[in-house]
């Protein structure tokens, strides 16, 4: 693999686990006394 595939491969993954720590803070958030959404 080029050196440059891997780099744009481990950008994509280190995004992608940005937007899962974004989604379970949300979600603890959520989850406190009083901060139901619903």
């Amino acid at each position: 693999m080029r050196p440059m595939a891997r780099q744009e491969q481990s950008l994509l993954f280190a995004e992608e686990q940005i937007l899962v720590m974004e989604r379970e803070s949300l979600m603890s958030i959520c989850n406190l006394p009083g901060g139901q959404l619903s």
